[in-house]
């Protein structure tokens, strides 16, 4: 019995640290001032980076690129990226910038401290609020709230990639949600 309960633990912990398979598709929604813009993005794994394949069709043109966040970026980050991408292109960010998700050491304050520091703000841990389903896995979704503007963010709870799934009163006007 102990070691079916061993068992058990050992294949959940797996569960919930999985990186989003290859060649699933996110479909992030975007919205400032009034506009929406839908990309579709697919997060591959390399060389320890992630590359956040994106996609996005404007004009009746299919727009495409890569943002890459390094190795100590998804470890150690401290700022979270917004710049916007160009057709065509590969972003490096620097190593100290993420995109879409916090770093693994932010989220381990979260789970640690019940807060973080991200682009030189201080987010704390509200609640616990609904799940995020991919890939036939349930994450959690943990719901921060900056204190000096009030910016909501809802993360998964996935200490391998904590997706920002949703960004709200983002004092840049730039509030997101990925869609599945």
């Amino acid at each position: 019995m102990l070691l079916a309960i061993c068992f058990f633990l050992q294949v959940a912990a797996q569960t919930n640290n999985q990186i989003i398979e290859k060649n699933d598709t996110l479909q992030y929604v975007f919205k400032l001032h009034g506009q929406t813009r839908r990309y579709n993005v697919v997060i591959e794994q390399k060389e320890g980076a992630m590359c956040w394949q994106w996609s996005i069709v404007r004009n009746l043109n299919l727009h495409t690129g890569c943002i890459v966040t390094s190795p100590q970026g998804l470890s150690n980050g401290t700022m979270l990226s917004f710049s916007q991408p160009n057709d065509g292109e590969q972003l490096t960010l620097k190593e100290n910038e993420t995109f879409g998700c916090i770093s693994q050491a932010a989220f381990q304050s979260l789970m640690t401290e019940k807060s973080f520091i991200y682009n030189h703000t201080t987010y704390r841990l509200q609640k616990v609020e609904g799940s995020f389903e991919f890939g036939g896995t349930h994450y959690p979704l943990l719901k921060v709230v900056a204190d000096i503007d009030g910016t909501e963010l809802w993360i998964a709870k996935n200490s391998t990639l904590p997706l920002i799934c949703k960004v709200s009163k983002s004092p840049l006007g730039i509030d997101w949600t990925i869609n599945l």
